[in-house]
Parts: C-alpha cells; structure tokens; sequence
C-alpha cells in the first residue's frame, strides 16, 4: 500500500510544476482578502528574482505547494495527502543539480540529477530558476487568453499535452492546469534578506546520483525512484 502510494505521489509530483489583473481600484481589496499585504511585490536583484509563492493543489494529490526563488538558487516544498496517506516532496535546485527528498510516514528518499536532465521531462517549468532558460521554455508557446490572480495580469501559456500555465510579468507561475492536477497561487511575497538559509541541503543526507549513461538504454528518473521504492 505505502509503495504503491509511494509511486504514485512521485508520478504526481513529477508531472506539477506552476491566473492575473483585476482594475487598480479594486487591488487594495484583492490584497487583503487574499493575503496579499502591501509590500508582497517581489524583488529583483542583481542576482535574480527573489520571491515565495505558495498554490493550492487541488486533482490527482490535493495539498499545497511552496515555491522559494533566489536568483538562480530554488526550493519547492509539496506537502499532500492521497488515499488517505500524508507526504512531503522538497526540491532543491543548485548548481546545475536537482536534489529531491520525498518522505512518506517518516521515511525519506533522497536522490539527485542533473538540473537539464530534470527540467527537460517537464512541461510546466516552475522548477526553472533562470530567466533566460525560463523565457525560452516560453518561446513559440501559444498564448490562448488572459486573467486574474491576486490582482496580477498574467498570459495563459498553452505548453502542450493539455498543459497551461498562468504566468504574470513573464516569469511568475502563478496557475498551472493540467488533466492530472490543478495549481492556483494564493500568496506571493518578497524573501526576506536573512532568508538564505531555506535553500540549505538538510545535513547528513547521501544523495543517490541517478545520471543515464550514455552506452544504457534512457531510464527515466520516475524509474529509478520506483526501485528504491521497491527496496523500502
């Protein structure tokens, strides 16, 4: 029961991740009713975006997602229940790697890629911390309308394979919407400045390598997670 959870939170999680403008005078009002406050415009600095923005996830896992961003460093936080079976999936973006630990009634399974390795299996690229890798995500993607999330304008993106995501001033998802899951933000904040501690790699974790050689038949990360789920 637990693996069979186990894999499926995985599928799900691998397939996330990711509407905006009501009229200037009605913003004041958005902001507190949404738990937007009046300084939640996140910052841009010399080296990037730094900003949190927090979804609801609602279809195949329903939960919450957190999305951390500092300059080109990222942490995404998932914590969900299916089947009645409680889990938390974080994700960690840094240095052209990705490190993932997904924990399920206690037990954690950490693993780690290469950040093109991972990017290139997914269609919704909110685990894309560069602006310039982000924007060509987007390039040639249909834009098919326009609306309304936390009183930002954002352009509805058809990605492919039912895909669509909601994206405010080019780089903020704000709404990710797929047959399998349904993402809405509902809080966007600046970082603080004494917030570098949140994109640490928690101590005394190994890290499995999982990296495709080139001489082996592709075996997709979802593969190899599936059998260090069988082993548990």
């Amino acid at each position: 029961m637990i693996t069979r959870y186990f894999l499926c939170i995985t599928g799900a999680f691998v397939l996330l991740f990711s509407s905006c403008d009501k009229k200037e005078e009605t913003a004041q009002t958005q902001k507190q009713n949404s738990g937007v406050s009046e300084n939640s415009q996140p910052k841009t600095s010399a080296s990037g975006d730094r900003s949190s923005i927090t979804y609801q996830l609602t279809g195949v896992t329903n939960g919450t997602m957190t999305i951390y961003r500092n300059g080109n460093e990222l942490k995404q936080v998932i914590e969900s229940d299916m089947m009645g079976l409680k889990s938390k999936n974080e994700v960690y973006v840094k240095g052209g790697f990705v490190y993932l630990i997904t924990e399920i009634n206690g037990k954690k399974l950490p693993m780690k890629t290469s950040l093109d390795e991972y990017n290139s299996r997914k269609l919704t690229g909110e685990t894309i911390a560069n602006a310039a890798e982000f924007e060509k995500m987007l390039a040639g993607k249909k834009v098919t309308g326009n609306e309304s999330i936390l009183g930002r304008d954002c352009e509805i993106y058809e990605m492919g394979n039912n895909v669509f995501l909601s994206i405010a001033d080019k780089k903020h998802i704000m709404k990710i919407k797929s047959p399998e899951l349904l993402a809405v933000a509902t809080e966007i904040s600046p970082l603080p400045d004494n917030s570098d501690g949140i994109f640490e790699l928690p101590a005394g974790m190994e890290f499995k390598l999982f990296n495709p050689k080139a001489n082996q038949p592709k075996e997709s990360l979802d593969s190899a997670v599936k059998k260090e789920a069988v082993k548990k």
